[in-house]
C-alpha cells in the first residue's frame, strides 16, 4: 500500500481552509479553547483543525506493520532476558532491572505507542518505540469527539466518524482483561505515580478503569505497603494489577539514586509476581530504550528473526546505531567519521527521552556546528541514538496563528497505539521540522477521523 494517500484528504481540507482564512482562523481559536477548557494536557499542544481521515483499510494495513514491529521487540526482549551477552553489552543500564522483567501474560508489551514517518516512497518507517508511558491515547479521543461535533461544514470530510467503540471503552475493557487474564482474586488496580509526579492523563485512566467495572486507586509508589497483600495504606483494598505511570529512565523524568530503597515494596512484589505490572519493567527498560532499532540489526538477533521480519527491518526502519566513537556502520564506516562527513543523513537522539527532547538533526547545523556537536555528546554520559534520517512525504496543511492563516508543509511523525496484541488509534502529529517537538511549537496535531473505504 503507498500511504502517501493517507493524506490526501488532508490536502484538500487545507485548500478549502485556505479559501476561508478567517473562518479557519477563528474555529481553530475556538476549538483549541475549547480543548484546554476539558484537560490542561491541550495547552501544551497546537491542534490545527485540518483534519487526516484514514479508512478502514489503510488503518488495519498500518496496524498489520505495527504488530509486525511488536513481535520483533518481543524477540529483542526474550533475548535479552534469556541473556545473550551481545544484547546485554547493548543495554547494560539495566541489568540490575532484568530479574525483574517477568512475562506475565502472553506479551512483555501491553500498551504503548509506535512513532512512525512516511517516506517519499509511501512507506511508514517506524523510528522510535514508546513503550513506557505513551501519552496522548485518552486525551486525543477528546480531539476527536469535539472535531466530530463542532467543525464548520467546510472543514469536514464526507462520511467522517470517530473511532468506535470509543478509545476509553477500548482502554479499560483491554486492561480489564489483561487482570482477569493474570488473576481472579478480588482487589484493585493502582494507578501509581512516583517522585516526578506525572500525573497527566491519570484520572483518566482511573476512570476508564472504573467504568469497566475494576476498583480502582491512585498513588505514589512509594505509599505501596504490604500487610496481608500489597495495599496502597493499610487500609485500602489488596492491589491485584498496577498500572505504572512513571519512567525509570530520562532525562526529564526518571527515578533518583534513592528511588530504589524508597520504593522497595513495590520492587518487592514485582519479584514475587504478586500483582500483574502494567507497562512492565521489560518495557520500561529494553522496549522503551530506542537502541532497539540498532539491537534489531545485531548478528545475534538477526539470526532469530523469519526472512519476512529481516525483510520488515529493511523497509519499514531507518539504520540505528548506539552512538560511541568506536561504533562501525553495516557498511563498515567509522561511525563518527560518516556522521562528520555526511551530516544532512543523520539524527541524533537520546535513548531515553521523549517530546523530542535533547534530539538534533544534521540539516539545522553548518560542518562545525554539527562536529562541535557531535565532539559534546560523545563526551557525555548520556547514551545516544544515531539514526539515518528519512526521507519524509511531505504534504501541506493550513496553519493559523492568530488571524494569519498560511499554507505549510509538514511530514508526519505520528504514532500507531497498541494495547496487548491490538493496535489502536493514531496520533496525527505533524512537522515541518526534522525533530518534533509539541511543546516546543515544532509540531502540530490534526484531529483524526475515519472514513468509508473500499467496502463504505
Amino acid at each position: 500500500m503507498d500511504y502517501r494517500s493517507l493524506f490526501s484528504e488532508t490536502e484538500r481540507a487545507a485548500d478549502r481552509a485556505l479559501a476561508k482564512p478567517a473562518e479557519y482562523a477563528a474555529y481553530k481559536k475556538t476549538f483549541n479553547e475549547s480543548l484546554k477548557s476539558k484537560d490542561p494536557f491541550f495547552g501544551k499542544m497546537d491542534v490545527q483543525p485540518c483534519v487526516l481521515a484514514y479508512t478502514p483499510e489503510q488503518r488495519a494495513a498500518l496496524s498489520q506493520l505495527g504488530l509486525q514491529l511488536h513481535q520483533i521487540v518481543e524477540i529483542v526482549i526474550q533475548m535479552y532476558i534469556n541473556g545473550v551477552h551481545k544484547l546485554l553489552d547493548e543495554f547494560p543500564q539495566y541489568i540490575l532491572f532484568k530479574p525483574l522483567m517477568e512475562r506475565q501474560l502472553i506479551s512483555y508489551q501491553e500498551y504503548g505507542r509506535y512513532d512512525f514517518i512516511v517516506d517519499r516512497a509511501g512507506d511508514p518507517v517506524f523510528i522510535e518505540t514508546n513503550a513506557a508511558m505513551a501519552s496522548g491515547y485518552l486525551p486525543l479521543m477528546t480531539v476527536q469527539e469535539e472535531f466530530a461535533k463542532t467543525a464548520p461544514e467546510f472543514l469536514r470530510v464526507a462520511g467522517m466518524q470517530t473511532e468506535h467503540p470509543k478509545r476509553d471503552e477500548v482502554f479499560g475493557s483491554s486492561i480489564a482483561r489483561m487482570v482477569r487474564t493474570f488473576t481472579s482474586d478480588d482487589g484493585a488496580v493502582a494507578v501509581l505515580v512516583d517522585e516526578n509526579h506525572k500525573m497527566h492523563e491519570v484520572e483518566m485512566i482511573a476512570a476508564s478503569l472504573r467504568r469497566a467495572g475494576l476498583e480502582v486507586v491512585v498513588g505514589d509508589v512509594a505509599d505501596l505497603v504490604y500487610d496481608h497483600g500489597y495495599r496502597l495504606g493499610h487500609d485500602g483494598p489488596e492491589i491485584i494489577a498496577t498500572f505504572n505511570k512513571f519512567r525509570l529512565f530520562g532525562s526529564q523524568h526518571h527515578w533518583s539514586a534513592a528511588a530504589p530503597a524508597r520504593h522497595h515494596t513495590f520492587l518487592e512484589g514485582i519479584r514475587n509476581n504478586a500483582f500483574l505490572s502494567i507497562n512492565n519493567f521489560a518495557c520500561l527498560t529494553i522496549a522503551e530504550d530506542k537502541a532497539i532499532f540498532a539491537a534489531m540489526r545485531s548478528e545475534a538477533v538477526q539470526a532469530a528473526l523469519t526472512p519476512e521480519q529481516k525483510k520488515f527491518i529493511r523497509r519499514h526502519t531507518p539504520d540505528s546505531y548506539p552512538f560511541s566513537p568506536g561504533m562501525m556502520t553495516l557498511e563498515g564506516t567509522q561511525l563518527l567519521a560518516d556522521m562528520r562527513v555526511n551530516r544532512g543523513e543523520w539524527i541524533l537522539k537520546p535513548r531515553n527521552d521523549y517530546r523530542g527532547g535533547g534530539a538534533y538533526s544534521g540539516r539545522d547545523y553548518d560542518a562545525e556546528g554539527w562536529k562541535s556537536l557531535l565532539d559534546t555528546v560523545a563526551a557525555q554520559e548520556t547514551p545516544y541514538l544515531a539514526q539515518r534520517r528519512v526521507d519524509a512525504h511531505m504534504f501541506r496543511i493550513a496553519v493559523a496563528e492568530e488571524a494569519v492563516v498560511r499554507r505549510e508543509e509538514v511530514r508526519i511523525l505520528g504514532g500507531l497505539y497498541y494495547r496487548h496484541l491490538s493496535a489502536s488509534g493514531i496520533v496525527a502529529r505533524v512537522s515541518p521540522s526534522e525533530i518534533a517537538n509539541v511543546s516546543s511549537g515544532k509540531a502540530y496535531v490534526l484531529p483524526d477521523m475515519e472514513i468509508p473505504g473500499a467496502a463504505g
